[in-house]
């Protein structure tokens, strides 16, 4: 993976199962004066390289900014964010699309297709076509195999939450959300910016738990293997936050990407509430809340045998997700190469530079 000094790094857009979800556009707001550039252009064209190259512009300024990782490639970057100016830069290209709502106002598109040389692709149309449809194929097939974990993923869930005291883990969740999140004096519409901090990726399934400590110093982390305890938690701090004005940085699960919340950052209180347990494993945290004072384990026994049979299927299903975005990835790889023979760099070079120098006070600052 790419590092770049350890910023603030996120994937805004997973496989999951529930198919790819984008959250590009929860991550700008036009009514709080962000301006967002979208890239365009085909593969190969140096949408990332022009990602990677604004990041060491501002690395050079000391101009703090986040970065959106690929969950492709995650040595390939999809998107900078920039908050102490406002600005986002994102690839809007297939399969997180970016349509713009405010064209020429908060959002600019940047076309790099205009580098492309057509008759040179056309040379190699059959081969090309045939590498994106073996590439949909296999993502299509990721995505199945996703589909088939979550639902294992699920039935353990279901087999341990008979272990569970419910009400004992909202009891505590609700003087959690007491002792941590007070009311705010001035109630301002808040903004819950979505995305993951997990994803199946060519590299396996990362989690980029640095993230969490690069926007917050206090982190208080649940260790919940079965995500009963952690995810009642989740909602409380959830509710809480938002009706008491706080912005929030929600991080869904990849298997249940519409119900299941692993983290919620709360950047103006410096604070994190993150769930801990084998797929994302935290490290550095200020207090550990384990979920096993909230489980009858005599009971929980009874189904182990059932959790472990689910598990080993789990590890050899995410065996094989791997191998087919290794194989995706590939592919990319080599759509890749027959672009970049059709491009004209140095026309993608001046692109480059007149948008660093369109963003909004940076060439000041750099």
């Amino acid at each position: 993976m790419l590092n770049l000094k350890n910023p603030a790094a996120f994937f805004l857009g997973s496989s999951t199962s529930s198919g790819f979800i984008s959250h590009f556009k929860s991550t700008y707001n036009a009514q709080k004066n962000w301006h967002t550039y979208i890239l365009k252009g085909s593969s190969g064209c140096g949408k990332s390289t022009l990602l990677q190259k604004i990041c060491t512009r501002l690395q050079a300024a000391d101009i703090n900014f986040n970065i959106a990782y690929c969950t492709l490639n995650p040595n390939s970057l999809d998107a900078v964010i920039i908050p102490s100016l406002k600005i986002c830069v994102m690839d809007g290209t297939a399969p997180h699309v970016i349509e713009p709502d405010f064209i020429g106002i908060t959002e600019t598109l940047v076309d790099l297709g205009v580098a492309i040389d057509s008759k040179k692709l056309h040379k190699n149309k059959t081969e090309i076509l045939a590498l994106f449809r073996e590439k949909s194929r296999l993502m299509k097939r990721a995505e199945n195999f996703i589909k088939v974990i979550a639902s294992f993923n699920n039935d353990i869930a279901d087999l341990a939450r008979d272990s569970y005291d419910i009400t004992k883990i909202s009891a505590f969740s609700a003087e959690l959300v007491k002792q941590k999140i007070p009311p705010k004096k001035s109630l301002n519409k808040p903004i819950e910016q979505q995305c993951f901090l997990s994803s199946y990726t060519s590299q396996g399934h990362i989690f980029l738990g640095n993230t969490i400590g690069a926007l917050a110093n206090e982190i208080i982390t649940i260790e919940d293997e079965f995500g009963i305890a952690s995810g009642i938690n989740m909602g409380f701090i959830r509710t809480a936050a938002l009706a008491a004005g706080y912005d929030i940085i929600t991080c869904t699960c990849p298997l249940n990407p519409t119900k299941k919340i692993e983290h919620i950052i709360l950047p103006e209180l410096n604070l994190a509430f993150t769930t801990s347990n084998r797929w994302h494993k935290s490290i550095n945290y200020t207090k550990r809340i384990h979920a096993r004072r909230f489980i009858n384990a005599a009971t929980l026994r009874l189904s182990k045998q059932k959790i472990n049979f689910n598990r080993r299927c789990i590890k050899e299903l995410s065996e094989n997700v791997t191998q087919i975005l290794q194989n995706a990835n590939n592919l990319h790889e080599n759509l890749e190469k027959y672009y970049k023979n059709a491009i004209d760099f140095a026309i993608v070079d001046k692109i480059t530079e007149d948008l660093i120098t369109q963003i909004s006070g940076f060439d000041k600052q750099a």
